[in-house]
């Protein structure tokens, strides 16, 4: 499964470094900013929170991290009820991804390859070639007559199409960057009915964007040339990779590749943790307390909850398939298990493993490759069954008290991985199709990553508390690199 080896040590400080030092010259000011405007706050709830996808790995509901408050440890009557809101404003922020093979960052857009244009033609090159009828290989999407732009294309340029090398998806292909970013607000409501038992509700809405994409040629780095000359170097290029041309043909197929913003429902979650504090004597009432937990719960899909629905004539957004919000629509059910050693008064150090698995869901609506030289767009929308791989996740947690006075340190590492998920076509006389497709999918589905989260809390009065924290990826494949800066206000009693 993977996870932190001792030689990696050095190189995780060194990423500390450097992340430190792209907060100050990209984002800090800003960030800082927002904070202040939003009044930023936080307190010490139950966080065990189910795991994400990979553009939120790790939500971030408040500023304790992935660590849990045992909240009634703390009180003169522990066995009294107890409980804290929170408020959390948020802002998150991605400027580079990590690929499949490689720990380099790169183009937001490249997170699973280049964009192949051309390649979408592939088998209907191969069926005109063979004589066959095209509504062998596109019944799924319509006829022919249905995308005549397309067809066309196709025939018109078999040629040049068929002498292409569409396996290292630089061939009529784009390399994509834009700018993301995400605000919202995210509440959480946690309780202690009885001692050795805390219940955690999470909530949130969200506001994200993303930016007109920046079309690139992979080789070059630069926008494809748009001229008389580039024209008749290469009338294929200009057929399926001129701006123009690209807007027609994807918004025939359903699709646009233009930027989106979107106001929705975060994921809603909710937990139940079973503790047992043992306490071990020491010197001059001095002692060293023991917790084993044991946590279980369950995430709802926003959209489930809320969610407008688009117009038939709406086009899918390309960038909002490459950026799902939450659990991507699935139902989420997590189990983990975690142990404490609380030392009175200096530091208390948390060791956690779980595992989050997904309710198998029908889909009508996801866009599988139908041949192997496919990359990020896709024509066709078979019907398919679609269950989600499971999520294990890792996690070493120090905090401590009174570090300053009144204020209090958090501070994680969470390694995670995410398995395969399973796709298959439930209609019979397309399963050859798209096969191949489903199996593309499933396996770059697939994402590991190493998050670090920082918080700080400040006691301002015994029912206030306020804080901030920052949450970065350190490195992970398949996986997008955001940078998280919460702040919260909770009131505790």
């Amino acid at each position: 499964m993977g996870g932190i080896h001792p030689e990696d040590i050095f190189k995780h400080v060194c990423m500390v470094e450097e992340l430190v030092m792209t907060i100050f010259s990209r984002g800090f000011y800003l960030s800082i900013k927002i904070l202040i405007i939003l009044m930023t706050l936080l307190s010490e709830p139950l966080c065990s929170v189910v795991v994400n996808n990979f553009v939120d790995p790790l939500p971030v509901y408040t500023v304790r991290g992935s660590q849990m408050s045992l909240l009634g440890r703390k009180q003169e009557d522990e066995k009294r009820p107890y409980f804290s809101f929170s408020i959390s404003p948020y802002t998150q922020i991605i400027k580079a991804c990590y690929g499949p093979s490689s720990a380099e960052t790169q183009r937001l857009g490249d997170r699973i390859g280049t964009w192949g244009m051309g390649a979408m033609a592939h088998d209907l090159i191969a069926n005109y070639a063979s004589d066959r009828d095209p509504e062998d290989y596109i019944p799924v999407y319509g006829d022919p007559e249905d995308f005549p732009l397309f067809w066309n294309r196709a025939k018109t340029h078999r040629v040049a199409l068929n002498a292409m090398q569409f396996t290292n998806q630089r061939e009529l292909a784009y390399s994509v960057d834009f700018d993301y970013e995400k605000i919202g607000l995210r509440t959480e409501f946690c309780f202690e009915p009885a001692e050795g038992i805390v219940v955690s509700i999470q909530a949130g809405v969200l506001d994200q964007k993303a930016s007109d994409p920046k079309f690139q040629n992979p080789a070059t780095s630069a926008e494809y040339v748009e001229s008389a000359a580039a024209l008749s170097a290469s009338p294929v290029t200009a057929a399926f990779m001129w701006n123009l041309e690209r807007d027609r043909l994807l918004d025939e197929l359903g699709m646009h590749a233009k930027g989106y913003q979107e106001i929705a429902l975060d994921d809603f979650t909710a937990q139940v943790a079973l503790y047992y504090p043992i306490e071990f004597g020491g010197k001059k009432d001095e002692f060293v307390t023991l917790i084993p937990r044991v946590t279980l719960g369950f995430t709802v899909p926003g959209e489930k909850i809320w969610e407008t629905k688009p117009l038939a004539t709406e086009k899918e957004s390309v960038l909002k398939m490459l950026l799902p919000r939450g659990a991507d629509g699935f139902t989420g059910f997590s189990m983990e298990g975690a142990t404490s050693l609380d030392f009175k008064n200096t530091i208390n150090l948390t060791f956690s493993g779980g595992y989050t698995f997904f309710k198998e869901r029908a889909r009508t609506d996801l866009r599988v490759p139908n041949n192997e030289f496919q990359s990020v767009l896709y024509p066709f929308k078979p019907p398919v069954n679609h269950k989600r791989g499971g999520v294990w996740n890792l996690t070493a947690s120090m905090f401590s008290d009174g570090f300053v006075q009144g204020m209090k340190c958090y501070a994680d590492y969470s390694w995670i991985v995410k398995r395969r998920d399973t796709i298959t076509v439930t209609d019979s006389d397309y399963v050859g199709v798209f096969k191949a497709g489903c199996n593309t999918l499933a396996r770059l589905s697939e994402f590991r990553v190493g998050v670090a989260h920082l918080g700080l809390i400040y006691e301002m009065t015994d029912n206030l508390q306020a804080g901030t924290s920052l949450q970065a990826v350190l490195h992970g494949t398949q996986v997008y690199s955001p940078y998280t800066f919460t702040g919260t206000l909770s009131i505790v009693f």
